[in-house]
């Protein structure tokens, strides 16, 4: 039984609104301006009175009617997110998109032109496209749309808000199948509020049909092994989105693979300790054979490139000797719980477009930092409890965080995204768990994130830009 969400969502409020006025009065007239500060707060109000009102109206509710209204109330934010995002950037810098020259105006443009190619009979041409096969599925993606039903920008998000619905709806079977009803509920209310899920659907940007995928691959991959007997009928779907993946990002379809190899090798059903004792090492044997000799390889080694500076300037940032002596992956592997850190100036040397992006997520960094710890309590809680299944959903996880880690990208929260809706299942289940001492400790650590935030910002007027 929750006993712990009007404390959590209540405290996490009035740290909220302190975070605001402390940044006004510390920051000055450097601080965020007053309409993005308005959005910032909105958007907090949303989530953390969304999560009291929606669990606590719907939890007597039947499973039937629940989903109904979880599709509902899904779709209408999303819709209402895509509609508003659309303006708001075209308000802010001119076109439809969070910022110019990005990765959203190019998936946009070869869109397009791979929609002109499939009108020609070419269903699938990768030979043209500039970038990675792995990077060539949601510009594919976008062709699609645009062949079926136009070019339209506006439309093939609203596509995506209804992607988001339905996936939302799987959260709720996943986490009723790994844990209990009432933390799916939350889980599942959780997906549905969640700023960051609303507001990439409308964005040009492949998170959101890569969750699709992640989440239906999870959900059919479950049906097919998760009972007493394999039904070999749901591993079509299983696989199909899975190895869709690769046409995504390569390491996610790696180890999404990886951890259903798991799911299926150490699921309590199955005793053959041979096969338990003997499935680790083939695995990590396969896994270590594909990462050196497929496009993962380049992917993994581009994006550690891109990644490296975040460590650097995190560390250059602390006066302390200590940390200045610690190896890269230490640092992101503690920093891949807590960050990214939300950015509450106004300017920072950087492009309008940019500042204005690393403004209007500020809500959605945030929100991710105060999760932090009831992620965690969820985990400890969960291996505690002895849920033996739940080493599918850990080793996606775990895997994924390492890979944010040792590519030193923990502080772009687009990198979390594949994995997103499992945090919030396990921060559901940290809140379930949590008892009087836990709220005590969940108090404590969100005031250790409110200074943080306030610090990370303060050094950030010393130009220190660690937010991409």
């Amino acid at each position: 039984m929750f006993k712990n969400i009007k404390y959590y969502s209540f405290n996490s409020l009035i740290l909220v609104f302190l975070l605001v006025i402390s940044a006004v009065l510390i920051y000055g007239e450097h601080s965020m301006p007053f309409s993005l500060l308005v959005h910032f707060l909105l958007w907090c109000v949303f989530y953390f009175m969304g999560m009291y009102f929606f669990y606590t109206t719907y939890k007597n509710y039947s499973s039937g009617f629940f989903v109904a209204q979880l599709f509902i109330f899904s779709l209408t934010f999303r819709l209402i997110g895509v509609v508003w995002y659309y303006y708001l950037y075209t308000f802010y810098n001119g076109v439809p998109f969070e910022a110019i020259d990005s990765d959203q105006m190019f998936y946009d443009r070869w869109g397009n032109i791979i929609s002109q190619d499939i009108l020609s009979g070419d269903y699938f041409p990768r030979l043209n496209f500039p970038g990675d096969y792995s990077d060539f599925g949601y510009p594919l993606f976008n062709g699609y749309v645009y062949y079926l039903f136009g070019n339209s920008i506006l439309l093939l998000r609203i596509i995506q808000g209804v992607m988001s619905a339905i996936s939302v709806i799987w959260v709720y079977h996943i986490s009723k199948k790994f844990f209990n009803i009432e933390i799916a509920r939350f889980a599942s209310i959780l997906a549905m509020l969640s700023p960051i899920l609303i507001r990439y659907c409308g964005s040009h940007l492949k998170e959101t049909v890569m969750i699709f995928l992640i989440l239906g691959g999870t959900h059919f991959a479950i049906k097919a092994i998760g009972g007493i007997r394999i039904k070999v009928l749901w591993l079509i779907p299983t696989f199909s989105f899975y190895y869709s993946l690769f046409l995504f990002r390569t390491i996610s379809g790696l180890i999404f693979f990886a951890a259903f190899a798991l799911y299926y090798i150490y699921i309590p059903r199955k005793s053959n300790l041979i096969v338990k004792w003997t499935g680790i090492p083939v695995i990590i044997f396969l896994i270590g054979y594909l990462l050196l000799f497929s496009p993962a390889y380049e992917e993994i080694s581009g994006a550690y490139d891109a990644g490296d500076n975040y460590s650097g300037k995190v560390v250059s940032v602390s006066p302390s000797k200590i940390l200045k002596g610690v190896s890269i992956l230490p640092v992101n592997l503690v920093l891949v719980f807590i960050g990214p850190f939300p950015n509450m100036l106004g300017e920072f040397g950087i492009s309008n477009d940019r500042m204005f992006f690393q403004q209007i997520i500020s809500a959605e960094t945030f929100i991710k930092c105060l999760l932090a710890v009831i992620f965690l309590t969820g985990v400890y809680y969960t291996i505690k409890n002895g849920f033996k299944e739940n080493a599918f959903l850990l080793s996606i996880i775990g895997m994924n965080l390492f890979v944010i880690a040792y590519t030193g990208l923990m502080l772009n929260l687009r990198h979390y995204l594949p994995i997103y809706p499992f945090l919030l299942m396990f921060s559901a289940a940290g809140l379930y768990y949590a008892t009087s001492n836990t709220k005590k400790y969940i108090m404590y650590s969100n005031i250790f994130f409110f200074l943080l935030v306030l610090i990370f910002n303060y050094f950030k007027l010393g130009d220190f830009n660690l937010i991409q």
